[in-house]
């Protein structure tokens, strides 16, 4: 019997696990679009978009957010997660911009909806299901141009650049809302600005030597030359 293979990672995240900031613009750019247009699904798809990037919250978190659990109803800049993983109450801070914009799109889109009513609803009015948010983010990506889009990878993009910008793992845990430090930590070690400045320093010392080193040579050569003409 052949034993299971356990795969080690070392380093961050892989590469298609998260967003660059290029294709950050690029999904932004065309869910913002969209929305100009007018319509309900244009206006929630680009709040679904903003809720994940900026709340890091699962596929199943933000499905089942309800009216009480947003600013608008409880008056605090937090989005309450009633239901997390393992059945995990927490609350997540949200910045004053997205608590403006929740209410907004309430205002406009969930028009008398009560306490208990889902945030974002199915075609027909219900919970929407995460079938549903994987299929709708999927495809937004393409029609982004950024390729497979869904939920986690989302999650991850939020991570990271929460990570880049405050550089606070016990934050990021608490967002998050990771049992175990070990998974908060691996965005520590993606796309880092630190690391990533690590190693351009060390490519620019290999280079400046490669630069001197070719210059020398060149120097040489033209040496070569000018004996040759004598």
């Amino acid at each position: 019997m052949m034993e299971k293979r356990i795969r080690k990672q070392a380093g961050g995240l892989r590469p298609d696990k998260y967003l660059s900031e290029w294709q950050q613009q690029c999904l932004l750019d065309y869910v913002v679009k969209k929305a100009a247009g007018g319509g309900h699904r244009a206006a929630a798809n680009l709040m679904i978009v903003e809720m994940l990037m900026l709340t890091g919250l699962r596929a199943a978190e933000l499905c089942y957010l309800t009216m009480k659990d947003l600013p608008m109803r409880h008056g605090k800049p937090v989005v309450f997660v009633e239901c997390g993983k393992g059945r995990k109450e927490r609350t997540v801070e949200i910045p004053t911009e997205l608590m403006r914009r929740i209410g907004e799109f309430a205002a406009a889109h969930r028009v008398g909806a009560r306490a208990g009513s889902p945030m974002f609803v199915s075609e027909r009015g219900g919970i929407m299901s995460t079938q549903n948010l994987r299929a709708k983010l999927r495809l937004i990506g393409y029609a982004a141009g950024i390729g497979h889009l869904h939920p986690h990878k989302l999650r991850h993009t939020y991570g990271t650049n929460a990570y880049n910008i405050t550089g606070d793992l016990l934050f990021l845990q608490d967002q998050m809302g990771h049992a175990d430090p070990r998974t908060t930590a691996i965005y520590a070690r993606t796309n880092d600005r630190r690391r990533r400045q690590h190693a351009e320093n060390i490519g620019t010392n290999l280079y400046d030597s490669l630069s001197k080193h070719t210059s020398a040579l060149k120097s040489d050569c033209n040496v070569s030359n000018d004996k040759g003409l004598l």
